[in-house]
């Protein structure tokens, strides 16, 4: 289907696995390979290891109900300022073999490696191998690689074999990435868009790309339409290699699904929300002049 057969971009997406909790087992090897859930100086989990995730263990779920469902789970406080360490260091290294890198968030980034076959000695495939290896091999945490011709396409690629997954996806492999990709798992794509699709026959990625540019404009909007492009192999979305280090508002949000009324899941994310955004300002040396809730 989708006929291309070199290189045009090669984007490698990074990813922190369980990035809180992996981190907070790297310092405390004795917690390696044991239940390990964030956030109990907020009484809710804010990061769950994967060994906790087994037990049904999600984010916001409150610590009571957290003890009582996984007895053995060790529960500590967040710790900003290590990840943060933690995170500086992993895309240091990341730096060390290309310097077009975009730091998407504190445990996710993508770098544009095309053309370093030759300088680096190693191919696309020995290259996000080798990234791999190091960052996990320097900082005790585990991480996901993703390498194809597009942003969202080395995002689904990284995702494909969590925790501690690596993926190429040259064009020939797109088709097979897609097939295996629920709808729901494309990166922009949501629950509302996700229940709409689904409504015009569309369960997975391949059947959203194999759709004709006229139906993709005649009923969603361009940025899913960006999105489709990107799927089918060509690079819209650029990378961002500038620093974020300023903010005229800080935001936070959240789609909830399914949906809820409940007060105290409302409450705990909210509160969240709040600490996030106010990491972010503190470590800009920001005076918040307001706060407004929507």
């Amino acid at each position: 289907m989708f006929q291309i057969r070199s290189w045009p971009n090669v984007i490698l997406h990074l990813d922190g696995d369980a990035f809180f909790a992996s981190v907070i087992q790297a310092v405390n090897p004795r917690l390696k390979g044991k239940p390990v859930v964030t956030g109990q100086e907020r009484g809710i989990a804010t990061a769950i290891s994967y060994e906790a995730r087994k037990y049904g263990i999600t984010r916001a779920m409150r610590i009571p109900e957290i003890k009582k469902i996984c007895p053995q789970c060790i529960i500590v406080d967040s710790d900003y300022e290590l990840y943060d360490l933690f995170a500086k260091k992993m895309f240091s290294i990341l730096r060390s073999f290309t310097p077009y890198i975009e730091e998407y968030s504190i445990d996710e980034g993508f770098a544009d490696i095309k053309g370093l076959r030759r300088p680096l000695h190693m191919s696309y495939h020995e290259i996000g191998k080798t990234v791999k290896n190091k960052i996990e091999s320097s900082l005790g945490i585990s991480v996901s690689v993703g390498i194809s011709l597009t942003k969202s396409l080395a995002k689904l690629a990284s995702s494909f074999h969590k925790p501690s997954g690596f993926k190429l996806v040259d064009g020939p492999s797109i088709e097979s990435l897609l097939d295996k990709t629920p709808i729901q798992n494309i990166w922009g794509i949501g629950y509302n868009t996700t229940a709409y699709l689904q409504k015009l026959g569309i369960q997975t990625a391949l059947q959203f790309a194999l759709q004709p540019e006229e139906f993709i404009t005649n009923h969603l909007t361009k940025p899913f339409f960006e999105i489709w492009r990107e799927l089918r192999g060509n690079k819209v979305y650029e990378l961002n290699t500038n620093e974020k280090k300023s903010y005229q508002s800080i935001t936070r949000s959240q789609t909830f699904h399914p949906p809820t009324n409940d007060i105290d899941i409302l409450w705990a994310r909210l509160f969240h929300h709040i600490e996030d955004a106010f990491y972010t300002a503190r470590n800009c040396q920001y005076e918040v002049k307001g706060l407004v809730i929507f």
